[in-house]
């Protein structure tokens, strides 16, 4: 069992054995969250991995309305329709 693993069974068995309902919410909210955010990175990475092509075509339509002097951010996304559709797909 791997080192993040451990953590995680760890601390969801804290969460289960609180007896503090506060504390119970928060961290159980904690997790659910941290779990949403690791499926969608990993379901990210995973889709660029079977699909190089679509992957290039975002990183070229990222290349020419964003550049490579700053990141993207919320106010580009009308200027990314194809970087939008791939992140969506997931």
């Amino acid at each position: 069992m791997g080192h993040q693993a451990y953590c995680w069974r760890t601390l969801c068995r804290y969460v289960a054995q609180s007896s503090k309902p506060n504390v119970n919410l928060k961290l159980r909210d904690f997790v659910a969250g941290a779990e949403t955010t690791a499926a969608t990175v990993e379901s990210a990475i995973l889709c660029m991995i079977l699909y190089p092509e679509a992957t290039k075509k975002a990183q070229a339509e990222l290349d020419t309305v964003i550049g490579r002097n700053h990141l993207p951010v919320l106010g580009d996304r009308p200027e990314l329709p194809y970087v939008t559709a791939f992140l969506m797909v997931q």
